[in-house]
């Protein structure tokens, strides 16, 4: 089920919230899914890949928050407000860290208009 209202970013690339099937609804772990466009750049696309790695950690945090309030007897947070403010939490982190990481890899030598992302899983492959 998605339960995410995502739009494209100007980055070529799309990040959408899901949870994965089975299990009750409210016990449903998140998945965050990465779609390119077809000219999505290798810089774009590992860009794409730590937007969703900073998503998904952001959505684990608020879960944890919006837990321990069900435990409190509070009601818990909206499905669609959770995943609003762990997308805007990761989006500031990601205008934050992109261009650390970009001088941080060139520094070093990668290139990341050759950086290869697998488009079976997480996997990174950096030239």
């Amino acid at each position: 089920e998605m339960i995410q209202r995502h739009v494209m970013r100007k980055d070529n690339y799309i990040l959408a919230v899901g949870q994965l099937a089975g299990g009750k609804l409210s016990k449903a772990k998140k998945c965050v899914l990465v779609a390119f466009v077809s000219d999505s750049s290798n810089a774009e696309k590992a860009k794409a890949y730590l937007h969703g790695c900073l998503v998904r950690r952001a959505l684990a945090s608020l879960q944890l928050a919006d837990c321990k309030e069900e435990e409190g007897h509070s009601n818990g947070g909206d499905k669609m407000e959770l995943v609003k403010k762990a997308e805007e939490t990761a989006h500031v982190e990601l205008v934050q860290l992109w261009p650390i990481f970009d001088k941080v890899v060139t520094d070093a030598g990668w290139k990341l208009d050759k950086t290869e992302c697998s488009t079976e899983g997480y996997e990174m492959h950096f030239e």
